[in-house]
């Protein structure tokens, strides 16, 4: 049986456009797929970061709250002196870093309120990493506040606290629309205050 001759040539392969057009779908699929997973190790690291700020507020419970009684005094130099800051966290000789490189804060006072920071313009984070970090914290911490101009307080009534951003979480009350509005800003903070009840 003879085969007609185009059919000849079109079994030895590919014609160059569907070699191009299979070429660019798998290009394509690819790219979507380094996204994808870029997005789930952002996701992760934000969650790791999270999970080191929830790890280090036990160790402060344990080491300061439960041996002395008292908060007062805890800062970063403190937490690099008691072996509290752990990878992806670092201490820089003056400072603690968080994951990203971003200054780390921590302060505490008196025998109920201590708070932390991590994020900012260093290294900012994408608003589905603090949203993360955020919900995490969430789950241990009093309260937790988002925005770039979330700080601690550190003088004055309110020493101790976190001021500035949007609330995410304020004592039992979780309010979606502050962690949307805050995480959507630019160079963003995500701070967690714990408070002894």
């Amino acid at each position: 049986m003879n085969l007609p001759s185009t059919s000849l040539g079109r079994a030895r392969g590919f014609a160059l456009n569907e070699l191009l057009f299979t070429v660019s779908i798998i290009s394509l699929v690819a790219a979507m797929g380094a996204g994808v997973y870029s997005g789930l190790r952002d996701t992760v690291s934000a969650e790791e970061q999270a999970q080191r700020m929830v790890d280090m507020a036990a160790d402060v419970r344990r080491y300061l709250g439960k041996a002395q009684g008292s908060y007062t005094g805890l800062t970063p130099a403190m937490a690099n002196g008691l072996g509290l800051i752990k990878p992806p966290m670092r201490w820089d000789g003056t400072a603690i870093r968080d994951r990203w490189g971003n200054v780390f804060d921590i302060y505490g006072t008196g025998p109920l309120i201590f708070s932390m920071t991590a994020g900012g313009a260093t290294a900012p984070m994408s608003p589905s990493d603090c949203a993360a970090m955020a919900t995490k914290l969430a789950n241990a911490a009093w309260t937790v506040r988002v925005g770039a101009a979330v700080t601690i307080t550190k003088s004055g009534a309110n020493d101790g606290t976190l001021a500035g951003g949007s609330a995410y979480r304020g004592g039992a009350i979780l309010t979606q629309a502050n962690l949307t509005a805050g995480c959507a800003e630019a160079n963003t903070v995500v701070g967690a205050m714990f408070f002894e009840r």
